[in-house]
């Protein structure tokens, strides 16, 4: 996986930065992907602030009005605490919005990567600050054709079935080789996420459980088909909702910030922050092209103890970046 995701990449990543405008299109993708991200959630911390009003209404009513109105004391405190939190949510959107087109991109290979890792890394996540939002906050170190595969899920859902019409056609997984004799473009209300997780897959309606046994998932951008089984519930959680043949099938940001996470919970069960310590970056310059970096990155702290992490950096005009977001694990 870790050839898929590095040296597929170099290539298109180089010729894109190298290119005469190169960087100033970076900076303007990386732009534009940071303010989209920010006003995601614009449209939520709107509809909080509505519901916080009506709420506190409807609690000083329970508490001015004639008649006593059920939970009404609830609605009252509650109201302020939604109206509070949306209004956060939106001067934080705002805010990030606003700043979303500074961008300053790091000399220092090393310093590049202390500042990525210790973000999408070592950051806790909060009610307000997400792991994909955190990621998203140092994304100008990852060039623009690789971000761009986190805009979308990347997978079409797919369902196999042993009775199908005529002219539907037979699946079969790429890893298992698991068939179904027809399949049909699936609708389904299953966010292709690890909501399922093996631990839980039990709990599951059967109903559900025979859903996932016979989803399948193709990636929209080589073709590849997995089950979801196998996709979903690979050995290596650091890989999950990644498409084995391309890379480029991810799951959106939210399927990074999982794994991401998946690292994190490996160390330990709680969501704490973790503190860096040290971070040291052995760095061996290809032959080839003395751009290209080979980089492992040495992380130490507590509670975490060591992570030993692998990606390629590139410099171009003295501008470092790093090809890969994923959690490469050594």
């Amino acid at each position: 996986m870790a050839d898929i995701l590095l040296n597929s990449r170099i290539e298109e990543c180089l010729a894109f930065l190298a290119a005469s405008d190169g960087l100033a299109r970076q900076a303007r993708g990386v732009a534009e992907i940071k303010k989209t991200k920010a006003l995601g959630n614009f449209g939520i911390a709107i509809v909080m602030v509505v519901l916080g009003i009506l709420a506190s209404a409807y609690g000083i009513a329970d508490v001015f009005g004639k008649e006593r109105l059920p939970m009404g004391i609830l609605f009252l405190i509650g109201g302020p605490i939604m109206v509070l939190g949306g209004a956060y949510m939106i001067l934080s959107s705002l805010g990030r919005a606003a700043t979303a087109s500074q961008i300053e991109f790091q000399t220092d290979l090393e310093q590049l990567c202390r500042d990525f890792y210790s973000s999408v890394f070592c950051k806790k996540t909060t009610d307000f600050g997400s792991k994909d939002d955190q990621i998203v906050d140092v994304c100008q170190a990852i060039p623009v054709p690789v971000l761009q595969v986190y805009r979308k899920r990347g997978w079409d859902a797919i369902l196999g079935k042993q009775k199908g019409w005529s002219e539907s056609r037979p699946v079969e997984c790429s890893r298992c080789q698991k068939k179904a004799e027809h399949s049909e473009t699936h609708y389904t209300s299953i966010r292709i996420s690890t909501k399922y997780r093996e631990e839980f897959r039990h709990e599951e309606p059967a109903e559900t459980q025979g859903l996932i046994k016979s989803l399948y998932l193709k990636c929209q951008c080589c073709g590849n088909v997995v089950c979801y089984e196998c996709v979903a519930y690979s050995p290596q959680k650091s890989q999950r909702f990644l498409c084995p043949s391309c890379g480029r099938g991810t799951n959106g940001w939210d399927g990074l910030a999982n794994r991401w996470m998946n690292v994190r919970y490996s160390k330990t069960d709680q969501d704490v922050e973790f503190q860096l310590s040290s971070a040291i970056v052995d760095a061996v310059p290809r032959a080839a092209d003395s751009r290209v970096v080979d980089v492992t990155i040495h992380l130490n702290g507590a509670p975490f103890g060591s992570l030993v992490l692998a990606n390629v950096a590139l410099n171009v005009d003295g501008k470092w970046f790093l090809v890969s977001a994923e959690p490469l694990l050594r």
